[in-house]
């Protein structure tokens, strides 16, 4: 295997190439203020939980009727479900 030698300019090793330099650190500034930008719109955003209730499926249902209609006829047909299963357990509880 043969060695290869690559000389580097000696501007670059005394150190008297500054626009390179002050490019690099501005390149690494825009990066952290563009990473710290995106952390900050996903810190921001609403978490959006599914609904733990009929009355939350409902109100889900209700709110994609008009965009989605079959899916809101699924959230209702989960709500029935979920009142049918409370039903049952309160009714066994008695």
């Amino acid at each position: 295997m043969a060695m290869i030698m690559v000389p580097f300019h000696p501007a670059a090793q005394s150190g008297a190439m500054p626009g390179a330099r002050f490019f690099g650190n501005a390149f690494a500034a825009l990066l952290k203020g563009a990473d710290q930008a995106v952390q900050a719109i996903f810190h921001a955003a609403p978490v959006v939980r599914e609904p733990q209730t009929a009355g939350e499926l409902i109100e889900w249902a209700q709110a994609y009727e008009k965009s989605q209609p079959s899916y809101a006829a699924d959230l209702r047909a989960a709500a029935r479900a979920v009142q049918m299963r409370d039903d049952a357990a309160s009714a066994g509880a008695r």
